[in-house]
């Protein structure tokens, strides 16, 4: 047998209480007697002496501690073997593992109800909840960018759990379904009966050969209409214009993601103006990029939208703020006489700001005020003894700069790799071609990256006499066919993130990690998202040993499942405020804004199903409601007891009140 409740046995503190009141509290029988003389002269026996007596053996006691015995032991809910299957209420302990989708496209508003998928979800989900007993369990689990999971393992939990399911708002981000199948795979409790119910709207992913580990079946309740079109921003960038860098380029994809073809407006507008309208037609089932070269000098911001009444709104609009607070952008000084492909790449990097001067501005002292994180020579170098505090990139640099060098390379090529060195990270090398160039001498801090008969492509080292790195490019990219190749943006960007912290990018990606290196004074980061929700971030103080980049001061955030404005602020130790800036992550993602169901999803979630040894021995019958009978039972008898006729005959000394 097992208690499917055992609190309910505090119950049974009645038994004790009853019988101290009938070994306290007599009532006299009425009897007749010819005369009270005699009576008078007797010697009355003392109250204290009599404050307690033995309980006596009546019907009425019997009845009383038969009742509340019952009653203790329902509330304790006692629960058998299905050999009692006749007498009681098969009722096992269920363990309910509710998975509610509270990704993106649970914001959609196509369901009868007019509600949102996440609304009519939710509804659903308090409904499975109310409907369990004391002694089961339950999970929930709220799918978005990571899986929030909540857990009842009583009536209270459960009433906490309910309360705070009825004002949960999604999440929102990409729904990682099958994080939340391992999970459940994890919580499979001995003797409880499994049951998973996944409530979603079908635009999601699971794994065949994950479903297949699960000790239960899956109840699947789709919400929301499974073949639903959507027009959306999927993705939208900017980087300066390689002609004007004061004015920014903005690259958009637009998809529709429907059956038929439509036909919409794209509109642009920068700080408040109109800048761009085009008319497009989408095919079925497809997207179209476009380049947006008409916004004016000098613009702080572009929202991006394109006209649809479609049930999801969000991602119908892209917000970009094209500048990034000066203390956090990534500020990068290029000193080139041809900058055109190096300022391209530079500029594409994710919160970079490029100033520009060419040879002989550098030499003459004109160049931008500081201070620069990075300064990128192309053609050019420092001077011995005017070496800048800054991280270096040389590339083709001249004989008299800091490098030593001594003779010709004739024929450059490709020769050596130092493998899974990080500058080398998604580049390839095949087929380069490179111009004679000078031999350079490499002393103790060097490390060759890319070498050749001769001397190195690639390298990183020490500036001369300095504790300060850079990376070195000694071929002339004019001169060579890497600046042609998908590998150049992919080297630049890997030799800057080695260089540089991490800025804070303007923009995020729904649903990615935003990563970025705080500044020297701060001790933790505030992120407050669009909701209001603030989360802070501590930051370490030990710095790295022998690197470039301090990367143990790097602070990951990872909740960026809600579209909007997100607020960052850097608090130092006496939790004053620093510095501040923001970041905004816009709804379109090609996989959430897809509003569609897979057509797979029911078959596959129907592979999962418990064994039939662990489904019989979970099987439990519950005794409560024939205990609660027989108490009843008792409880009527022993109200009618004292109204039987025979009563009266009966000899007793005396009853209770």
């Amino acid at each position: 047998m097992s208690l499917l409740a055992p609190i309910g046995l505090v119950a049974l503190i009645g038994l004790p209480l009853i019988l101290l009141l009938h070994m306290r509290h007599f009532t006299p029988y009425e009897r007749h007697v010819p005369t009270l003389r005699f009576w008078r002269e007797a010697e009355p026996t003392r109250t204290e002496n009599t404050r307690f007596r033995r309980p006596p053996l009546t019907a009425l006691l019997v009845l009383q501690l038969l009742a509340a015995g019952l009653l203790g032991l329902a509330l304790a809910r006692p629960a058998l073997s299905g050999a009692w299957s006749g007498i009681s209420q098969q009722a096992s302990m269920r363990h309910l593992v509710v998975i509610l989708d509270g990704s993106t496209s649970m914001s959609a508003t196509d369901t009868p109800e007019g509600l949102s998928r996440f609304d009519v979800a939710k509804t659903s989900a308090l409904d499975h909840l109310a409907g369990l007993h004391e002694g089961d369990i339950a999970t929930l689990m709220v799918l978005g960018t990571q899986v929030t999971t909540l857990q009842a393992n009583n009536r209270a939990e459960l009433n906490g759990l309910i309360g705070q399911l009825r004002s949960l708002e999604p999440p929102g981000g990409i729904a990682g379904l099958n994080a939340a199948l391992k999970l459940v795979s994890d919580l499979d409790l001995p003797n409880v009966r499994e049951e998973i119910l996944v409530l979603s709207d079908g635009a999601v992913s699971a794994d065949p050969a994950i479903v297949e580990t699960l000790n239960a079946a899956i109840a699947f309740e789709q919400v929301g209409q499974p073949d639903t079109g959507n027009i959306a921003i999927t993705d939208a960038t900017f980087r300066p214009s390689v002609d004007n860098p004061a004015r920014s380029d903005v690259y958009v994809q637009v998809a529709n993601f429907g059956d038929e073809r439509v036909s919409t407006t794209l509109l642009a507008v920068a700080d408040g103006a109109e800048a761009f309208r085009r008319d497009l037609a989408l095919d079925p089932n497809s997207s179209t990029d476009i380049v947006i070269n008409t916004l004016p000098a000098g613009a702080t911001e572009v929202i991006v939208e394109v006209r649809s009444n479609d049930p999801f709104f969000a991602d119908n609009q892209a917000r970009l703020p094209l500048q990034q607070s000066s203390d956090f952008s990534l500020r990068i000084l290029l000193v080139s006489d041809t900058p055109a492909r190096l300022q391209q790449a530079l500029s594409s990097l994710p919160g970079a700001t490029i100033e520009m001067v060419n040879g002989a501005e550098y030499r003459r002292g004109a160049i931008p005020a500081g201070p620069f994180d990075l300064i990128v020579y192309e053609g050019e170098g420092p001077e011995a003894g005017a070496v800048p505090d800054v991280p270096m990139v040389l590339i083709d640099p001249p004989r008299d700069s800091v490098i030593p060098m001594g003779g010709m390379i004739t024929t450059p090529g490709v020769e050596r790799i130092r493998a899974n060195d990080p500058v080398l990270k998604d580049v390839d090398l095949t087929g380069l071609t490179f111009f004679e160039m000078p031999a350079h001498q490499l002393d103790g801090s060097a490390v060759e990256i890319v070498g050749s008969v001769g001397g190195p492509l690639i390298y990183r080292a020490d500036v001369p006499g300095r504790n300060q790195q850079m990376i070195v490019l000694a071929f002339d990219l004019q001169q060579s066919n890497l600046t042609r190749r998908i590998a150049f943006p992919i080297l630049i960007a890997n030799i800057v993130n080695e260089l540089t912290p991490s800025p804070l990018p303007s923009t995020v990606r729904l649903g990615d990690a935003v990563t970025y290196t705080p500044h020297t004074l701060a001790e933790s980061v505030q992120i407050t998202d669009p909701r209001g929700v603030t989360v802070e971030l501590a930051v370490a103080s030990a710095p790295a040993v022998d690197v470039a980049v301090d990367l143990s001061r790097e602070v990951t955030f990872t909740a960026t499942g809600f579209p909007g404005a997100y607020q960052l602020t850097e608090l130092n130790g006496a939790e004053r405020a620093i510095a501040a800036a923001s970041f905004v992550v816009n709804a379109g993602h090609p996989q959430e804004s897809d509003l569609r169901a897979e057509p797979d999803l029911p078959e596959i979630l129907a592979l999962a199903s418990a064994s039939h040894d662990s489904g019989t021995q979970r099987a439990l019958n519950d005794l409560w409601p024939a205990l609660a009978a027989l108490a009843l039972v008792a409880l009527l008898a022993e109200w009618l007891w004292p109204l039987l006729p025979r009563r009266r005959s009966m000899t007793r000394t005396g009853s209770p009140i």
